[in-house]
């Protein structure tokens, strides 16, 4: 495997026959020379070992100096090794430089090598992280209402917001209210959800309790007539025993439906 090394030093642009514009790297591999061959008859294997990067020879420890010096090749910052055949490896000696016109015009290469270094980096720009996608006019799309619903069959359920038709929440199993105000619903829907329980057989259950229930304003309303439990009429007296059934869920507005099993 014939190569070379080198160090990018910029970019450039070049036009084709046809007149594109093609962008280029500029390498520069002036200092790469050959500093070790490996033969067969004495390491059982053909390589050559090249050095790039002039190195002053009081900046090399004393093993690499020594190499350096019995094999009569001037000092390398980077060594890297290549395997070649043995009648490649006869054609070069130490010290030779090594240039790009082992290479054809248009022949492809495999090119490695080592980053600069960016420093301790984000989330966004290491593992590619994009967030919400906001705007500065945008508000906080995590403090929002939203509708879950588990196991969704495609990406338009639920998209047109909670369901307002039999058709549609007749389908679910249960509904869970997760710290959502009475707003969120319509009188019609509230009134569709009372349905559900009564006529359909369906469950809902508020996560927080008495504490959810009043913070909501869910008093009076079709909703607070079917829970399972009085919470419009919770005393300061029973919330300690009401709060033992508190399930506390993320920061986010939830409206959570199961659906039914077939």
């Amino acid at each position: 495997m014939k190569g070379l090394i080198g160090k990018k030093v910029g970019m450039t642009q070049v036009f084709d026959g046809d007149g594109n514009m093609v962008p280029v790297t500029i390498i520069d591999t002036t200092s790469c020379i050959v500093v070790g061959k490996r033969t067969p008859e004495k390491d059982k294997y053909s390589a050559l070992t090249l050095g790039f990067g002039e190195a002053k020879e009081k900046k090399l420890n004393k093993p690499d100096a020594g190499h350096y010096k019995k094999a009569g090749a001037a000092g390398r910052k980077y060594i890297k090794e290549f395997r070649l055949s043995a009648d490649d490896v006869a054609k070069f000696n130490v010290g030779d430089a090594v240039k790009p016109d082992m290479f054809a015009k248009g022949e492809l290469v495999d090119v490695t090598g080592i980053t600069k270094g960016r420093g301790a980096q984000g989330v966004v720009k290491r593992w590619k992280f994009r967030g919400f996608g906001q705007t500065n006019e945008d508000t906080e799309r995590y403090d929002q209402p939203v509708l879950v619903r588990l196991n969704t069959k495609d990406e338009a359920e639920l998209k047109g917001g909670f369901p307002k038709t039999a058709e549609e929440l007749y389908q679910y199993h249960a509904i869970v209210i997760d710290d959502l105000e009475a707003d969120f619903f319509t009188r019609d829907q509230m009134t569709l959800v009372q349905k559900f329980v009564s006529e359909r057989g369906g469950g809902v259950l508020m996560l927080g309790g008495a504490e959810s229930f009043r913070e909501g304003n869910y008093a009076g309303t079709p909703i607070a007539s079917m829970l399972p439990v009085y919470v419009d009429r919770a005393t300061d007296a029973v919330l300690p025993t009401m709060a033992k059934l508190t399930c506390r869920m993320p920061p986010s507005s939830r409206a959570g439906l199961f659906p039914s099993r077939a």
